[in-house]
């Protein structure tokens, strides 16, 4: 039986999501609501239960191109 451990890393994050880690920097530099990371051991972390509740509140998460549209239609 796998442990849950209580934080992640930026990779982590990203499989959970299923972006690529550059995405995740995206959304934490534009995306006021998501989970605010801190560094542990020189690298940043996510606390686990931040990233679920993220996930739930925002089920479909948009791709990185979609975040970065700052055009008109």
């Amino acid at each position: 039986m796998a442990i849950k451990r209580n934080t992640m890393t930026i990779n982590e994050v990203a499989e959970f999501f299923g972006v690529h880690r550059k995405t995740i920097y995206d959304w934490m530099k534009k995306d006021p609501d998501f989970p605010k990371g801190f560094r542990k051991f020189s690298t940043v972390r996510f606390r686990r239960e931040e990233i679920e509740e993220y996930w739930r509140k925002n089920p479909y998460i948009p791709p990185e191109e979609d975040l970065a549209w700052e055009g008109e239609i």
